[in-house]
């Protein structure tokens, strides 16, 4: 390697570094330091090819290969499918429903929400559901009295949690599928996830509740002692109907919404672009939405759009000049030629890194080190995929910064005047992640035998 190469990748590797440690220290906010660090890698190769006339990469490469712009228009087109059936009144129809069967029992009602989350995050993503669910927790432990602690960070942790169900249930299972066009060999098409990730998402779920009984039960019987007969029969009066606009816009939000999941699983069998569905569905959202167009743009996040073009510049300079390869090169020797140590180490240590620094940014710097450690050690690209996602999205449970749901809801509790410190988060949320950690290692473990990965 030549002095200026060397000088290349230190020059990108000190960028890298520098973005990942004020995303993880929240010094700045996470999409401002991102594309400081995009923009710090264009002007680096810039100078360098200026000095040395070494090209790292051109302008058509940076804009046509860097940036995925196929997982960009997933996650704008998944961002306005959620806006707008959120618009419709359909969840919050959903949610009031769920609670009346509760009969205004709080262990009844924390079971029920949660479930609510997992079958929300399921179909639109932990972040977008945990967002729905959230805001009306809130309203329902307000009115009767309850402390929206147990009921708020246990929703986060079944959100992320169930964020390995479906490929498009985490912006995380979206980043690494598209990176891979969806490939059924890699069980990364929406049925694919379906066989291989939802099965461990439901059991992920079941076990944190489980845990969450075990933690919230007792207090959650005292609670119940002092609720009132007549304010549980005034949430059995809620009429779902009112917080509906239109009828018709309902209806027609539900069919799309159905029709729409049905489009991803067809669309596989048919070689159909993902990012054509999903575009083709946001835009028929949008048609027949009765809210208007920039009031549904305006409140999308396009904050996260921003972090992702952002994430693939700087993580893809890293790797165009060879540092991820050196990364890839490192596990590699660490795990030998023992295939099970070697998923052991991707799902812990993608973990450990999505709690506290983003999984989404861990995520884009793992999906370019995958194909060179199995090239190198010959193992099952399959697995590691697997391994990276399971990894990212748990981790996601370890620290209030590991994902979009946590920092949100930490926001919401500390406006209901009920914050939560990051050593109280961590307590429970360490807890959550080794168990749902040696889990989803267990459940590697058993499909590579049973599927000769």
């Amino acid at each position: 390697m030549s002095v200026n190469s060397t000088v290349a990748m230190i020059g990108i590797a000190i960028i890298l570094i520098a973005t990942y440690v004020l995303i993880s220290t929240e010094k700045m906010n996470k999409t401002l330091a991102a594309l400081l660090g995009g923009i710090g890698v264009i002007l680096f190769v810039k100078v360098i090819f200026l000095t040395s006339g070494i090209k790292i990469f051109t302008d058509a490469e940076l804009f046509g290969e860097l940036i995925h712009w196929r997982t960009i228009t997933i996650v704008v087109s998944v961002l306005v499918i959620v806006e707008a059936s959120r618009e419709s009144g359909l969840f919050d129809f959903i949610t009031i429903k769920i609670i009346k069967l509760t009969e205004g029992e709080p262990i009844k009602i924390f079971l029920y929400m949660n479930l609510l989350t997992f079958g929300l995050s399921a179909l639109l993503g932990a972040a977008p559901a945990f967002i729905i669910v959230g805001a009306l927790t809130l309203v329902v432990t307000r009115n009767m009295h309850l402390d929206p602690v147990p009921f708020i960070v246990s929703e986060i942790m079944t959100a992320n949690s169930a964020g390995v169900s479906t490929v498009i249930s985490s912006f995380v299972n979206i980043l690494v599928a598209s990176n891979y066009d969806l490939a059924h060999k890699y069980f990364l098409s929406y049925e694919g996830f379906i066989v291989l990730g939802l099965p461990i998402g439901v059991l992920l779920v079941i076990t944190n509740l489980f845990l969450f009984k075990l933690l919230y039960g007792k207090k959650m019987q005292e609670e119940t002692a002092n609720i009132s007969v007549d304010l549980k029969r005034t949430f059995l009066g809620l009429d779902e109907w009112q917080v509906v606009r239109s009828r018709r816009v309902f209806y027609i939000a539900a069919i799309l919404l159905i029709g729409t999941i049905a489009a991803f699983i067809i669309a596989s069998f048919i070689n159909m672009p993902f990012y054509v569905v999903a575009l083709t569905s946001a835009i028929l959202f949008i048609l027949f939405s009765d809210t208007r167009i920039e009031i549904i743009l305006r409140q999308i996040d396009w904050e996260m759009a921003i972090f992702f073009v952002a994430i693939f510049i700087l993580v893809g300079g890293a790797h165009k000049v060879g540092l991820l390869d050196i990364f890839a090169e490192s596990i590699s020797i660490v795990a030998g030629d023992n295939k099970y140590l070697l998923w052991f180490i991707i799902i812990w240590l993608s973990a450990i890194l999505s709690g506290f620094m983003d999984n989404i940014s861990v995520t884009a710097v793992l999906i370019f080190v995958i194909p060179t450690i199995a090239t190198t050690g010959g193992f099952s690209e399959t697995a590691i995929i697997w391994s990276t996602i399971l990894g990212a999205n748990l981790g996601a449970n370890l620290t209030p910064i590991g994902g979009v749901a946590n920092i949100v809801a930490i926001g919401l509790l500390k406006k209901e005047g009920n914050g939560i410190s990051w050593l109280e988060f961590m307590k429970l949320g360490t807890l959550i992640t080794i168990v749902n950690l040696v889990v989803a290692t267990g459940y590697i473990f058993l499909i590579s035998a049973l599927l000769g990965w």
